[in-house]
């Protein structure tokens, strides 16, 4: 196409090949955006004229309908379709050829047409049945009252009510729109709206063939005031006024704006471009620190961790640029050389020999200078001057270029000083001066270098019990000249006492040392001078002369000694013990006389103790009565029983005399009397005993189950080792772990063992380790450990049993006072926020209600709840003495709430029998007398297997319920705290059993509570582990549990309770026993020790955060206090009932209505997530405040709380 310039009809003449189209491309006519407006024109043509060409025809092309698959269409004899008309006519008289044959089926029988006809559904119309998709369906089918009619008349009114609710939305918007356009102060001008926005007013007008308004009189405007006229082309107006100048139509504003855009796209890139540029932030840039200053890049005032737009990234971009341009400046300033200040000259002047001492060269190294690039040497001859010197003031110079050797690090060796003598100390003067083209930087620096002899070797020695031989190799000092070397002895203290001098040698000396002492440290050193007077002193030898001949001492009361002066001037002491009676302090120290044999001075002193009675060492057992060995003599322990605490032998320490013997004193401890009976000076280490270091009641270590412990092992006895290096061994691993041994942790008096424990079902543990010192003598130690449980969760309670008819009130005071103790160690510890209960435990007589009976107790902690009559327990009374000790539950009490979902029991007893149904009254009956295990008993004098049972029924849902648990259960609704098929709780139980005797009563009670514990006989390191009475009550159950021992079988292994349930080890049910404690320990807080046991019973040290519980029980919904009323179908019933309200609902929150978490009737409910305390569905209602407020539960989820709104 040309332009047309005869009839412009007033529009500027253009080529259509200037036009280009900028639409979407068209595949349908293969148009593409940029095509000009002549292509476009043309190809639309040509597809007009395809088409009028082939209606004209009236047929497809041969080739065309031969790609038509034809299938079942035959126009006659078999034959196809040859051209489109004879086509088109077939399917016209086969469409009405089955319309007809319809008509009269349907008129025929309309029904079973309907139901035999099928009709494919509309796409939208289609539906899933089931797991099949259906696209079509017969007609109408009466049965089902289902079909295509129904689908499509429903798919209808459907539609029907979209465009209904369509029609009504589209009337509200226009009612909106005109309220907005109302709402804008838009006035009428000339008939025509004009509306206002901001500072623009848009108002219709014409415009001409260039989109410029056209004033009313037919002239183009201008500008003028707003309003304006109303044009007749309509077109509206604008007044912009900033990217072009006065009124203009509203198209050329939007073709103005479009062309900015573009420019600022191009400038900028598109949208998409710039986001990902923002990505290409650094990762975590963030938290990187900055480079100038300190803290990281986030806190700079302005950073954007997280940028989401450009300009973000912008502000990020310049604050670190801003940030690396400081930090730059601080490195310019910093490294840049500035003239002379940023030269450093150094130089390290050292002398060198050959392997034989003599000399070779000085060395001067200047490679700790700092001489940049571009300085030279300045001085003589652009070199630096040196000038070495020795003691007699001879001098020699040379010249060196230092800068050079510098910058090539290469140092300077000077092998020939002229006629400075080379055994002199030297004096090296540098004369530092370099320059470049500005600055001239200069330093003189002056060393002193000691010209030391070579140090030789001690080739050998000797000793015997007065003299010490030395030969030394490898002199360094030439011999000849004043030179001279000498040899030095010197005591432990450094003084030298004898000296030999020489002045000829060949390459070594020899000599030798005699008058010395016996068993005494000497010191041997070298020492050289030079002619010219310069002395080298050598590192010391230590040499030892051998000890004399030794015989063992024994020391009695009545020979020690009264007098201060019996003991010889300059002689060592060992202060054994101090005892102050109020009246005088009174010492017993071990010494020696003028002859040098040890004795024992026992005396007054003036000075004050801290403490009355005080003894030193280290005792070599436990038991007081344990003997000692020395010289192949065996020492008793005269007067001791097992009975006296704090008494026996003990090792105090070593001893060396005068003329240098060593003595290892032992001294027999009577604390009962606050006196040393006699001491004994061992000549040997021989005697050695091992202890296990624990600060623990009987001596055990404690480990959770799965969990390590550390076992440290006390050495007593001689530890040094001046003759073998002394070794620890592992005799015998445990049976429910590994042990290994630290090296690192150890100690010369202590050896360190990690236990790891193997997760298994377990009572206790040992192994056995060796130990053999310097004097090649071994000891062997039994390490028990015994299972710690730890508190479950960090509010958990304890409650304390304690049987009155063996334990004393002040023991039990004391016992409370330990606990409250404890009770302080653990808020103090992790922020414990439980309880301890006290429960003081009386007989009920005849046998029932026996507090002997300790799974009973955990029975009334059941049976006690809302002031029940507990078939269990008979809680003892007394005005001022038990009524004052207990301390008991808060929900014993009536209709005080309920236990918690988790709890700690620790039951104190010594008997089983005499107040209590389990075990029997002498240890020598076994298992019998009654036999065990006991069967028996109704209500309240049950016996262990109806006990047993009420254990299992507590921890095993699966269990069979028996009578107990099953009359429990029935004392409360369906609502309460323990449900057929669920646990009321979990506890850890304690048994401390506290031993009186080696084979009463307390002896049997502690056979039946560790054959329970297990249920079988027990290997040998489970045995020993076990640790079963003390010194003073030690019990052997070998015969009866020890595997490999015992002659008969455990029988609470493998029988069945009252009903079908098999009795197992109660160590599978958290029960374990403690059974080392013995009639008359020290219950109180004086003794620490047995706080600290309690704590390590749990797993706990004090002040340790190990094995602390670190989660709560579940609280209860909203508050303690809050109750909800509930209905399952209506919330309104439920608002009228919280008057009422008597549901407590626990989650694990604590917020009311969470919908994230599900809730439950019980604390154990929700604690130990047990189905069957969860709510039923339905609605619950409560009062906040004055408001009732109302929400469904929906036990589905995945909210479990919906609806949640005020009454």
């Amino acid at each position: 196409m040309i332009p047309n310039k005869k009839n412009t009809n007033g529009c500027n003449p253009l080529s259509s090949n200037c036009v280009v189209w900028q639409g979407p491309d068209l595949d349908c006519i293969d148009v593409c955006q940029g095509d000009t407006i002549s292509d476009i024109v043309a190809k639309i043509a040509e597809e007009i004229c395809d088409t009028a060409n082939t209606a004209a025809r009236g047929r497809i092309a041969d080739s065309e309908i031969n790609g038509i698959v034809q299938k079942c269409i035959t126009v006659s004899q078999g034959r196809s379709a040859e051209n489109l008309q004879e086509l088109l006519q077939f399917i016209i008289d086969k469409i009405c050829e089955t319309d007809d044959a319809l008509s009269r089926t349907a008129a025929a029988d309309p029904k079973g047409f309907a139901t035999a006809y099928s009709m494919p559904l509309p796409e939208a119309a289609q539906f899933d049945q089931g797991s099949t998709r259906i696209k079509k369906q017969v007609l109408y089918d009466e049965v089902t009252d289902t079909g295509w009619v129904i689908t499509i008349g429903n798919y209808m009114a459907g539609l029907q009510d979209s465009v209904t609710s369509i029609q009504r939305t589209l009337e509200n918007h226009e009612e909106r729109i005109a309220n907005l356009e109302r709402s804008a102060g838009g006035t009428t001008i000339g008939g025509a709206r004009t509306t206002a926005y901001g500072s623009n007013t848009v108002r219709p007008t014409s415009v001409d063939a260039n989109g410029n308004p056209i004033t009313p009189t037919g002239s183009v405007a201008t500008g003028g005031a707003r309003g304006g006229g109303i044009m007749s082309a309509g077109a509206e107006q604008v007044v912009s006024r900033y990217l072009l100048s006065g009124t203009v139509t509203a198209g050329k504003l939007v073709s103005e704006v479009e062309k900015q855009l573009f420019e600022l796209r191009r400038a900028t890139g598109r949208p998409s471009e710039l986001l990902k540029a923002i990505a290409y932030q650094q990762q975590n840039l963030a938290l990187e620190d900055r480079l100038n200053g300190t803290g990281n890049m986030g806190l700079i005032n302005g950073f954007n961790g997280s940028p989401r737009t450009v300009a973000d990234a912008i502000k990020n971009l310049w604050i670190t640029t801003n940030d690396m341009r400081a930090a730059v400046a601080d490195l310019k300033a910093t490294t840049t050389p500035s003239g002379c200040k940023d030269i450093v000259f150094d130089c390290i002047a050292t002398i060198k020999r050959t392997s034989g001492g003599a000399w070779s060269y000085l060395g001067l190294d200047f490679r700790g200078s700092s001489i940049p690039t571009g300085y030279r040497d300045s001085g003589t001859g652009r070199q630096t001057k040196i000038t070495i010197t020795d003691a007699s003031l001879n001098v020699f110079t040379t010249f060196v270029d230092v800068s050079g050797r510098y910058q090539s690090n290469q140092p300077l060796q000077l092998s020939d000083l002229g006629t400075v003598d080379k055994t002199s100390n030297l004096v090296v003067k540098v004369e530092f001066a370099v320059s470049n083209e500005t600055n001239d930087c200069g330093e003189t620096v002056t060393l002193n270098v000691t010209n030391a002899s070579p140090c030789p070797t001690l080739t050998s020695s000797g000793s015997t019990e007065n003299s010490i031989s030395y030969t030394y190799s490898n002199v360094g000092l030439a011999s000849g000249g004043s030179a001279k070397v000498y040899v030095n002895l010197l005591n432990s203290l450094g003084s030298v006492i004898q000296t030999k001098t020489y002045s000829s040698w060949g390459s070594g000396v020899s000599g030798s040392f005699s008058g010395l002492t016996a068993g005494t440290t000497y010191q041997l050193q070298f020492q050289m001078t030079t002619s010219a007077g310069i002395s080298t002193t050598c590192p010391s030898d230590t040499l030892v002369t051998s000890a004399p001949s030794c015989t063992s001492v024994r020391v009695t009361s009545s020979a020690y000694s009264s007098s201060t002066t019996d003991q010889v001037a300059g002689s060592n002491s060992l202060e054994l013990a101090v005892y102050n009676d109020t009246l005088n302090v009174y010492q017993w120290l071990a010494t020696f006389d003028s002859s040098n044999t040890p004795i024992v001075i026992y005396s007054t002193i003036t000075t004050t103790p801290t403490v009355a009675w005080s003894h030193a060492g280290s005792f070599v057992a436990e038991n007081p009565v344990a003997a000692i060995s020395c010289g192949g003599v065996t020492y008793t322990a005269t007067g001791m029983t097992t009975a006296m605490e704090d008494s026996g032998w003990k090792y105090a320490g070593a001893l060396t005399s005068p003329a240098g013997t060593i003595f290892y004193a032992y001294a027999l401890i009577n604390s009962v009397t606050k006196t040393i009976t006699e001491v004994v000076f061992c000549c040997d280490c021989k005697q050695i005993t091992l202890k296990p270091a624990t600060p623990l009641v009987g001596g055990v270590f404690y480990c959770t189950t799965g969990g390590s412990t550390e076992c440290k092992i006390d050495i007593v006895g001689d530890v040094s080792k001046t003759t073998v290096t002394p070794k620890w061994t592992i005799v015998n691993q445990p049976a429910n772990g590994t042990v290994t041994y630290d090296a690192a942790r150890s100690t010369s008096s202590q050896g360190c063992f990690a236990y790891q424990h193997n997760g298994g079902v377990w009572t206790s543990d040992s192994f056995t380790v060796k130990f053999t010192n310097a004097c090649n003598t071994t000891a062997i130690c039994n390490v028990p450990i015994v299972k710690a449980q730890p508190l479950t969760h960090n509010d958990e309670d304890i409650v304390v049993f304690l049987d009155t008819t063996t334990f004393s009130y002040s023991d039990a005071v004391k016992i409370k006072a330990t606990f409250n103790a404890l009770k302080t160690s653990l808020v103090n510890t992790f922020n414990w926020t439980g309880d301890v209960h006290y429960i003081p435990l009386g007989s009920g007589g005849s046998g029932t209600l026996e507090p002997g009976d300790y799974i009973k107790h955990i029975r009334g902690l059941i049976d006690s709840q809302n002031g029940q009559v507990s078939t269990s327990i008979d809680i003892a009374a007394g005005s001022g003495t038990w009524d004052t000790w207990k301390s008991l539950p808060g929900y014993f009490s009536s209709s005080s709430g309920s236990w918690k979902a988790s709890v700690t029991v620790f039951s104190f007893v010594n008997q089983t029998n005499t107040n209590g149904n389990y075990g029997s009254a002498l240890l020598a009956n076994g298992f019998t007398t009654p036999t065990q295990p006991t069967s028996g008993g109704t209500t309240n004098d049950t016996q262990y297997k109806q006990d047993f049972d009420a254990v299992l029924n507590i921890n095993d849902t699966t269990s069979t319920m028996q009578a107990w648990a099953t009359a429990i259960q029935a004392k409360y609704p369906a609502t309460g705290d323990w449900k057929n098929g669920s646990i009321p709780f979990v506890y850890n139980h304690f048994i401390i059993n506290m031993l009186t005797g080696s084979i009463n009563e307390s002896a049997a009670a502690a056979l039946q509570i560790l054959a329970a514990t297990t249920g079988a006989k027990m290997a040998g390191r489970n045995f020993y582990g076990s640790k079963i009475g003390g010194v003073q009550f030690p019990v052997d159950l070998q015969a009866y549990l020890l595997d490999g021992v015992a002659a008969g079988t455990n029988p609470y292994t493998g029988g069945t309770g009252t009903g079908s349930n098999t009795i197992v080890g109660l160590e599978n049910h958290k029960v374990v026993p403690h059974m080392y404690f013995e009639n008359g320990i020290d219950w109180g807080t004086d003794n620490t020790t047995v706080k600290d046991t309690f704590l390590g019973m749990m797993g706990l040290t004090e002040g340790s955060l190990l094995n602390a519980p670190s989660t709560s029980n579940c609280p209860r919904m909203h508050s303690n206090s809050t109750l909800f009323a509930f209905d399952a179908s209506s919330s309104s019933t439920a608002c009228s009932g919280v008057g009422s309200a008597a549901t407590k609902i626990w989650n694990s929150t604590g917020t009311v209505f969470d919908p994230t978490v599900k809730a439950y009737s019980s604390q154990s409910g929700c604690t130990n997530a047990q189905s069957a305390y969860e709510l039923a569905p339905g609605w619950y209602a409560y009062n906040d405040g004055g408001t009732n407020k109302r929400a469904q539960y929906v036990p589905a989820g995945p909210n479990y709380w919906i609806n949640s709104s005020t009454c």
